[in-house]
């Protein structure tokens, strides 16, 4: 992977080829982790481990290869079933172009606020049922360490991973690798929607991540997949779909500031556009950083520029 002259194509034969062997050697051993139905039965543990490998080295280790890792998990998508008919996952057909297990991955790496230890690739989640530390906060929000301490790596690492991890993911959506336009709304709505310039205060118990940081995220996302957004319409929930079933819970509910259509729609993104555009408006007041200030304005920049080039949802 890190290989330059090494062609996407056969670092994806490799990566093929290294899962049949390592399923060889370890036939037998573990039990699936979720489901009966996968066999052999260690072959998602295997998946898991590949899957959070390259999620890991696209959002904390080496994000500059996030596009070549992207155009990997493409070419891993055209090898399909073959050399691994008869195995299941979840009571499917093992199939590369699914890329079975990766959207769980994903979507497990957001539940909580992870940095890494000093020294090590051990992925070490912030304990948020105590305060964070006020310099672990600064850090966290975009200060740069002046202490030296190596437990400040910590926070170092959360916040680029928490970052990276939103434009990897993006990035693999908009480059059709893997469905995660619902994520969109989760990043938009956990940046945005209900952020409050007068208290800027981190609840943990209630958020992920503080606030800056989450509008920073917010940010990042727009730039790698606004015009994705801008065009969609995907609704998931009643509001804007009533025959939607309930059974399917309401992932695309918004947060305080929007009660509107479940999903992407033209005035939540003005919606969006103005709450960039609000953070920005405030630089120089408490509790207000710079670097979330420029965020905002780049953000509001790459909005206009594609509402500018493109009609896409129209008015």
């Amino acid at each position: 992977m890190r290989n330059l002259d090494t062609p996407t194509n056969e670092v994806a034969d490799r990566i093929v080829a290294a899962v049949k062997d390592g399923l060889k050697d370890i036939v037998g051993e573990q039990e699936p982790f979720h489901d009966p139905n996968t066999t052999p039965a260690c072959l998602e543990g295997v998946l898991w481990f590949l899957w959070g490998t390259y999620r890991r080295t696209a959002a904390w280790e080496e994000p500059r290869l996030q596009e070549r890792i992207v155009d990997v998990l493409r070419e891993l998508k055209t090898h399909g079933k073959a050399g691994f008919e008869g195995m299941k996952i979840w009571g499917h057909d093992m199939n590369w172009n699914n890329l079975p297990v990766f959207g769980l991955d994903a979507r497990e790496s957001l539940d909580v606020l992870v940095g890494y230890l000093p020294g090590s690739d051990r992925v070490a989640p912030l304990d948020l049922r105590e305060p964070v530390p006020p310099v672990g906060l600064r850090i966290l929000s975009g200060a740069i360490p002046e202490d030296p301490d190596p437990s400040n790596q910590l926070y170092v690492s959360a916040r680029a991973v928490w970052l990276e991890t939103r434009r990897y993911l993006m990035r693999v959506w908009v480059a059709g690798v893997y469905d995660f336009e619902i994520y969109g709304i989760w990043f938009m709505r956990e940046g945005l929607e209900d952020l409050d310039l007068a208290d800027l205060e981190w609840k943990t118990h209630t958020a992920s991540a503080p606030p800056v940081l989450a509008l920073e995220g917010a940010s990042v996302c727009v730039q790698t997949a606004g015009e994705k957004m801008y065009r969609s319409n995907l609704v998931e929930g009643p509001n804007g779909n009533p025959n939607w079933n309930s059974n399917f819970g309401t992932a695309g509910r918004g947060g305080k500031r929007w009660t509107g259509v479940d999903g992407y729609h033209p005035d939540r993104w003005r919606l969006w556009k103005s709450v960039f555009q609000e953070y920005a408006d405030a630089h120089g007041m408490k509790g207000i950083w710079p670097n979330a200030v420029e965020a905002a304005k780049t953000a509001i920049a790459v909005m206009e520029k594609i509402e500018s080039t493109d009609a896409g949802l129209g008015d």
